[in-house]
């Protein structure tokens, strides 16, 4: 069987470069070959030669489809096609592990990790078919939140923090936006900010005498008795 997949290997060879102007059989040899290892026809153990041919030809074929000649407007339509490849192999692969499938995967593209969030919304709402929410009026007017759905989110998104509108939206938690007012604290702290007069004294203002009203520095004249004549 090893002589017999040789001589294929070798005659697909001699015809590479045609394949490879052709996406319909570029997608075909690719998958064949992703299938060869994945139902272990050929692997790390049995025939690691063949192995290593078959990852060449499936590493080039998966490489040719993003070429393109710089003065052609193929771009857009290799991406495609790339897009497309990646999307059958990774069906065929599957959930599959081996030693041999873990250097076919170094060939796709990383798989995107997300994480699931539980959603809330207040008790009361409904969601139809379509992903609308609907209102009903319930009988024990129970107040609060209910679980209502998991949201994906990528990992990344919650890191980087840059992203518009954020990631997690507060209204899966059962936020609402409000205006914030400053604390009184805060309002006075602000408004001392403004002042014009300055607290700091200097040294003569503590040796000066206190100020005293004017009753204090003057004292009161008496006032004439009566029935008191002056004498004349």
């Amino acid at each position: 069987m090893q002589d017999a997949l040789l001589l294929r290997f070798s005659l697909v060879g001699g015809m590479f470069d045609t394949i490879q102007r052709n996406n319909n059989l570029t997608t075909d040899w690719a998958i064949l070959l992703v299938q060869l290892i994945t139902h272990g026809v050929i692997d790390l153990n049995n025939n690691a030669e063949l192995f290593s041919t078959v990852i060449d030809m499936l590493a080039t074929l998966i490489h040719s489809t993003l070429v393109s000649d710089s003065q052609s407007e193929k771009g857009e339509e290799n991406r495609k096609h790339y897009q497309n490849l990646m999307r059958k192999l990774k069906k065929e692969v599957g959930d599959k592990s081996s030693p041999s499938i873990q250097h076919l995967r170094q060939l796709l593209p990383l798989p995107k990790q997300v994480c699931e969030v539980i959603a809330c919304s207040p008790h009361g709402l409904l969601t139809d078919m379509k992903g609308n929410k609907i209102a009903f009026d319930c009988t024990d007017k129970i107040t609060g939140l209910q679980v209502s759905e998991k949201q994906r989110v990528p990992p990344w998104d919650l890191l980087e923090g840059h992203k518009n509108p954020a990631p997690l939206s507060w209204s899966w938690f059962g936020a609402v936006r409000i205006e914030r007012k400053p604390l009184w604290y805060e309002e006075n702290h602000r408004l001392l900010k403004y002042h014009t007069h300055s607290l700091v004294k200097p040294s003569s203002y503590f040796l000066e005498p206190l100020p005293l009203p004017p009753e204090d520095l003057d004292p009161p004249q008496e006032k004439p008795k009566a029935g008191v004549v002056a004498p004349g």
